[in-house]
């Protein structure tokens, strides 16, 4: 039987009408945002190809049924509603409210929870190409001053930290660790007949992983509100996720470094010189290009060194890094006729991965293995995010909070090259 687009259309009405608190309690007693929930009440799958319903999500739907525009299309003539135009934005529609309010979270969550691979080539551009100059005739000064952007992320992203995001519900997490990492414990081995099979075991760490609240507010004045269009206000929202995940990253660094509070998660420190060092003849502060690659050797199958967190003047010295005159690596040489290496896993000769931090240990290089270091534990329902009118102070309020910790995955991920230690 074929679909019927204008019974489609009908179910939205039906689902606006009866949009608001409650739909949204419904949607955290089930583990999921409003976002989700909407869509099993209105599947987009049930569109046909070629209708504009079918390349919307069940959210942009019951936008566009309320006749929002929530973004610029000046290619069709189209422009974006100013904030103050939303539906239930005074607080007096429960339908028009709950849209708003979950309209925030994705924006915010467009950034906040935005993979690795979904950040991959995006291109970061504050004006777009068919902007005219601003004061023109084609583009007034009002209109040109809004800014667009299509994707925000700080110069740390998140997910180039973690390996792996779990939801739990709950405010603690009591995380699993094998009681013995040592190679001999958790590999595959060889066993004689009627011999006891070896094995290790999974056990609950000691100490359970805290989750923390990472909040952020944004006050619009009445001023501002009469004027501002939709997309900037998206913006201004992005930039507060990107500052929580700033701060989500600080977290991360001293998880690495100082474990998550269960005893051997901490990071392995490595000295750079003297006996036990990785080049004797190494000065306090001065990488050397033995230590550097014996560093990167530290990390045994399976692990390898995908990631760096450092300072600036640590990062110079690396960038810089001498390889002196009397031992050329024999890699940099390679078609000569004195034959060379290959790794077997290229993944070994992949560069490694920087970010520059100043939460990052001084004189020291945080290094670890993007897969198998950090896991992200987030409480399902926690992301909150409200809007307010306050009279008195003339201003709108929106304020966007969520609950997640960090703990340490696998203690032999990450390692620590101490520049200072030459003892």
């Amino acid at each position: 039987m074929p679909v019927n687009i204008t019974d489609l259309r009908a179910g939205v009405k039906d689902i606006n009408e009866r949009l608001g608190p409650q739909s949204v309690a419904r949607a955290t007693a089930a583990g999921v945002t409003l976002s989700r929930w909407l869509e099993d009440e209105d599947p987009s799958h049930r569109y046909p190809d070629a209708s504009p319903e079918r390349r919307m999500t069940a959210l942009q739907r019951q936008i566009d049924y309320m006749g929002i525009q929530t973004y610029d299309d000046p290619g069709a003539g189209l422009y974006a509603h100013e904030l103050r135009e939303f539906p239930g934005e005074d607080g007096t529609d429960d339908a028009g409210i709950t849209l708003l309010s979950e309209w925030m979270a994705n924006e915010y969550r467009a950034v906040s929870l935005a993979s690795r691979a979904q950040r991959a080539g995006i291109q970061r551009s504050i004006l777009t190409s068919d902007w005219g100059t601003v004061g023109s005739a084609m583009r007034p000064y009002v209109e040109a001053a809004s800014v667009i952007e299509n994707m925000q992320q700080p110069a740390i992203p998140l997910a180039e930290l973690v390996a792996t995001t779990t939801a739990i519900d709950d405010t603690v997490y009591r995380a699993l660790y094998m009681n013995d990492m040592t190679p001999e414990r958790y590999r595959m081995v060889r066993v004689g007949e009627a011999a006891e099979i070896p094995g290790t075991t999974l056990t609950a760490g000691s100490k359970a992983i805290d989750l923390y609240k990472y909040g952020r507010r944004l006050d619009v004045s009445y001023e501002v509100l009469r004027r501002v269009r939709i997309p900037v206000v998206a913006f201004f929202i992005a930039r507060l996720a990107v500052q929580a995940e700033v701060d989500k990253v600080s977290t991360v660094i001293n998880v690495l470094i100082n474990g998550d509070g269960n005893t051997g998660t901490a990071a392995t420190v490595i000295p750079l010189g003297g006996p036990g060092g990785l080049d004797a003849a190494a000065t306090v502060n001065t990488l050397t290009l033995k230590a550097w690659l014996g560093f990167k050797l530290e990390f045994d199958n399976p692990y390898s060194l995908t990631t760096e967190l450092v300072r600036r003047d640590v990062l110079l010295q690396q960038m810089l890094l001498n390889t002196g005159s009397a031992n050329i690596p024999l890699l940099m040489i390679q078609g000569t006729g004195f034959g060379g290496f290959s790794p077997i896993n290229n993944q070994l000769a992949d560069n490694v991965r920087y970010g520059i931090s100043a939460e990052a240990p001084a004189n020291k290089i945080l290094a670890f293995d993007r897969g198998s270091a950090i896991e992200r534990v987030t409480e399902i329902g926690s992301v909150i995010n409200e809007t307010q009118r306050w009279i008195k102070n003339q201003t709108e309020t929106m304020t966007f909070t969520e609950v997640e910790g960090y703990r340490v995955l696998d203690p032999k991920a990450s390692k620590i090259l101490d520049l200072g230690d030459v003892a």
